[in-house]
């Protein structure tokens, strides 16, 4: 292992890439982007000036990915997290009394399995602690059937929130299946966005968009739009765009 003790005062990007490594810790206090993809570690970065942070998990828990770059990655402005074979728990807050100050853009990229349906819902655990987002992108894609999915609490059984997202304005889900935890996060993301201006919902799995953003787009599947049609024109402000895709 390489172990790094002085400020890499003038490192600006760095991309770690399937190296075999148990953890990262440094300081460069002009890092402003941070790439990593590979198996889940601990990731500790002294960034003031982090302005994007991209970040590939294997087989990790979601909510254990989300604490761990809370502390490691407190500055960040822009997090793309992408998680592949990650598992969720049925928890709906982080033990962390620290939140994402800086966070203003967030993309989810998540491959859902079925034995993990009833806890989609749980995403909220990562809201929680991102209080002062502008932008949420959330891709799902799932192996399996996630059409229609009937698993899973409503969001009727979450404690209250008692922050809302005042900052968030747009939200955009993809990949939508019509599942009742897609569509119980979709309602209380909009429900606890005051200053919500734009909506989009796309059945596409688009969960490459960050990489090819021309991916031919599936059939529409309008019954899965029509489930949230109505809840969301009732619960969005008069002059909010709502786009069902």
């Amino acid at each position: 292992m390489k172990v790094v003790r002085r400020p890499l005062s003038h490192l600006r990007y760095l991309k770690v890439v399937h190296c075999d490594i148990t953890k990262i810790e440094f300081n460069a206090p002009m890092l402003s982007t941070f790439v990593y993809d590979g198996p889940y570690i601990p990731i500790t970065l002294h960034a003031a000036k982090l302005e994007n942070a991209t970040i590939r998990f294997l087989g990790a828990v979601f909510q254990h990915c989300i604490a761990s770059l809370l502390n490691g990655l407190p500055d960040v402005h822009n997090l793309t997290l992408h998680l592949g074979m990650q598992e969720l728990e049925a928890r709906w807050m982080l033990n962390s009394p620290r939140v994402f100050s800086h966070l203003r853009h967030v993309q989810i990229l998540l491959i859902i399995h079925y034995e993990e349906y009833d806890k989609i819902l749980y995403l909220v655990s990562f809201l929680r602690v991102a209080p002062f987002i502008e932008k949420l992108e959330v891709h799902f894609h799932d192996i399996g059937t996630l059409w229609f999915a009937t698993d899973g609490p409503l969001r009727q059984e979450m404690p209250p929130c008692e922050d809302k997202f005042v900052n968030l304005k747009d939200v955009r889900v993809t990949g939508f299946r019509g599942a009742r935890g897609q569509a119980e996060f979709l309602m209380h993301v909009v429900e606890n966005a005051p200053a919500i201006e734009v909506v989009t919902v796309d059945t596409a799995q688009r969960l490459t968009d960050a990489w090819d953003p021309n991916e031919p787009i599936p059939r529409l599947d309008s019954a899965a739009l029509d489930m949230v049609r109505a809840p969301l024109l009732k619960t969005l402000p008069p002059n909010a765009k709502l786009s069902l895709i």
